[in-house]
């Protein structure tokens, strides 16, 4: 399989809109992923900009492959739920007041398959919270499934299994 390095946010220089596709690249980077890091959480409306209209968000809970329409989800959304979940994001005051700090690792990302115009991509992470003086560590693996956008790509789905789905969770103060 090839390696790609492969970014869920566009290059800071590169936010626009002439630029709003993913871009997953092979063996080279344009860009500072610190920069990335850095600027992800303030630009979710750039973010949402990198989805399909008919994308899939899901995060499940228990059961790593369970359906999702019979069994409950931490986050399972289409477009338009994800739009209204980043609304609630931005406008919900004591995150304004005091956003959480967010550092995130991804690594062994590999292409899974590549099938007519898909390709699904898969992605460890640990992802380091810290909010109100509290540290939270997130763990888990990604699985991006990426259709063609003119040179770059859309997210077309996307699933999150969090490492510790099967025990009681805190509040997500942000899209992992």
């Amino acid at each position: 399989m090839r390696i790609y390095h492969f970014s869920e946010q566009p290059c800071p220089e590169a936010w626009g809109e002439q630029n709003a596709s993913l871009r997953v690249n092979l063996a080279s980077r344009n860009c500072d992923p610190r920069a990335m890091a850095e600027h992800y959480h303030h630009r979710l409306d750039e973010w949402l900009a990198l989805w399909d209209p008919d994308a899939t968000y899901w995060v499940p809970c228990n059961d790593d492959d369970g359906d999702p329409a019979r069994s409950v989800s931490v986050i399972y959304d289409r477009r338009g739920q994800l739009r209204n979940r980043i609304q609630r994001i931005k406008e919900t005051l004591w995150l304004k007041e005091q956003a959480p700090r967010l550092r995130r690792i991804v690594g062994n990302i590999e292409v899974e398959s590549e099938s007519g115009d898909d390709l699904v991509v898969g992605s460890n992470f640990i992802l380091a919270e810290l909010h109100r003086h509290r540290q939270t560590l997130w763990a888990g693996n990604t699985i991006h499934r990426l259709i063609p956008d003119g040179d770059g790509f859309r997210i077309k789905y996307k699933k999150v299994v969090l490492l510790n789905n099967d025990e009681p969770l805190p509040n997500l103060l942000f899209l992992i």
